[in-house]
């Protein structure tokens, strides 16, 4: 059964944010398996937006707030659907779940999927009646959401699209961002300054991808809004460095870095994944210079790594998921 299926951010899009990038690899992965898409979001993005679904964005604002982007956000969504009805309203975060409540119509009963951080405001009661389910990316996100009142919450993680990382060039990375020679260690997303005991590596650099920072011989912070960058970066590194300590904040990197092949070094929960090796950001710099000094085992490392995302955190397994989590929630059901 083909689903028509909106997905709802009070938010730019695209960003590099982490839970955007998701956000993006996985309406695209229910494009591939033949669904209807649609992303409604801010008038304003960074990056290219994926083609294989359709990105429907409030009107331009001249310097307004966010909650005024909002606001306008909402009378776009309802002009959206009057003219084209859907399934299903996947609302990732506190306010597109407000925004889905007041825009579906009164007495409309399309389900609204909620996609929420249980370690940012709860979300009321009144309004975690008006959904139909959310989703998890762990057991305790789950029992922490349904705390909030929520009726059904499933545990779907994210996935990554392998072939979104293939064809990276690591000569091409060097030219553009003028690396010297000798082996870079990849940070997604930021890393500073828990990565600092990176600096202490003998003969390596450090790349950050969508950070900001002061940029040196041996730290280079680089834009990370082109997938042909990222793709690039990939390709150049010789393991990765994903800082954090909870699952939803950082489960994109980790994965997106496995899935490429990378040994990964980290201390977030989720460091249990083949391919990760668990140390304390004290640490990095230690376990860092000891995987470089052992090539083989950073190759087997990438290799269980990349196998395991390829079985079990595939961007096409994270859309059958979903898709199976909205047909449930139809009325008809």
């Amino acid at each position: 059964m083909t689903l028509s299926i909106l997905h709802l951010v009070a938010l730019p899009f695209p960003s590099p944010h982490p839970l955007q990038r998701t956000l993006r690899t996985t309406a695209r992965a229910l494009a591939a398996e033949g669904h209807r898409v649609a992303i409604a979001c801010f008038h304003r993005g960074a990056g290219p937006a994926p083609r294989e679904v359709d990105v429907i964005r409030g009107p331009r604002t001249a310097g307004g707030s966010r909650a005024i982007e909002a606001a306008l956000l909402a009378r776009t969504v309802v002009r959206l659907l009057a003219r084209r009805p859907v399934d299903v309203i996947h609302a990732h975060g506190g306010t597109a779940v407000l925004l889905a409540a007041l825009t579906r119509g009164v007495g409309s009963t399309t389900p609204i999927v909620a996609d929420l951080d249980p370690s940012q405001s709860p979300l009321p009661r009144w309004l975690a009646r008006r959904c139909a389910a959310a989703v998890a990316f762990s057991s305790s996100e789950r029992d922490a959401l349904l705390g909030f009142g929520l009726r059904r919450v499933a545990v779907i993680p994210p996935g990554v699209d392998l072939l979104d990382l293939a064809g990276g060039r690591a000569d091409r990375a060097r030219s553009r961002w003028q690396l010297g020679d000798g082996p870079w260690i990849l940070s997604l997303g930021g890393g500073q300054p828990s990565d600092r005991p990176l600096e202490e590596v003998p003969g390596a650099g450090h790349l950050v991808l969508g950070g900001v920072g002061p940029s040196s011989e041996r730290v280079r912070f680089v834009a990370g809004n082109d997938p042909e960058h990222l793709r690039d970066a990939l390709a150049l590194a010789a393991l990765a460095v994903v800082p954090g300590a909870t699952w939803r904040a950082f489960p994109l990197e980790l994965l997106t870095c496995l899935g490429s092949g990378l040994a990964v070094v980290s201390e977030a929960e989720s460091a249990g994944l083949p391919g990760v090796v668990r140390a304390t950001a004290g640490e990095h710099g230690a376990v860092v210079s000891s995987l470089l000094a052992d090539p083989g085992r950073c190759l087997s490392l990438g290799r269980a790594g990349r196998e395991a995302v390829a079985a079990g955190w595939s961007a096409g397994r994270t859309a059958d998921a979903l898709a199976r989590l909205y047909r449930e929630l139809l009325p008809e059901n």
